[in-house]
């Protein structure tokens, strides 16, 4: 996985907008199956979209949609280290 930016969100300079791109694309369903074991822990409103290739939660006050083609997404997160937890998280569970 490749952190590709870490700019400030447009709600405050303390909080996070994250980019990273993944190796491989992504088979949605698989994911959003795999997704579904944390749904509640770390992870609520799970929606996924085989026809838009992306999937949608939120875990805290954190958003991230993950694209079929690998590239995931995390807004409003504490800080960097934070998002790059999930996001190390999200990619263990699918890939």
């Amino acid at each position: 996985m490749e952190i590709r930016s870490i700019t400030p969100c447009k709600s405050g300079p303390d909080i996070q907008h994250v980019i990273a791109q993944l190796d491989n694309e992504i088979d949605i369903s698989k994911a959003c199956e795999a997704l579904k074991t944390e749904e509640g822990n770390l992870i609520k409103f799970l929606r996924c979209s085989e026809e838009l290739g992306a999937i949608r939660f939120t875990s805290g006050a954190m958003m991230i949609l993950v694209y079929k083609s690998g590239k995931i997404t995390v807004r409003h997160a504490a800080s960097e280290e934070i998002a790059k937890g999930l996001l190390e998280k999200i990619a263990e569970l699918v890939e």
